[in-house]
């Protein structure tokens, strides 16, 4: 038998965005992010992708 917690993803998602406003701020960083990859490419527009690494 497993003891502990268990919970969907999507409300262990939406429970982390709650208690962290630095961690609510990554999806819309990726998604914007993906956006802008999307819109440059259908414009043919050539760029070289920054490491965001820290």
């Amino acid at each position: 038998m497993v003891s502990g917690s268990y919970a969907h993803k999507d409300i262990a998602f939406e429970f982390g965005m709650w208690i962290s406003a630095e961690f609510k701020n990554i999806p819309y960083q990726r998604v914007s992010r993906k956006l802008k990859d999307i819109e440059l490419g259908q414009l043919g527009w050539g760029y070289q992708k920054k490491s965001h690494k820290k």
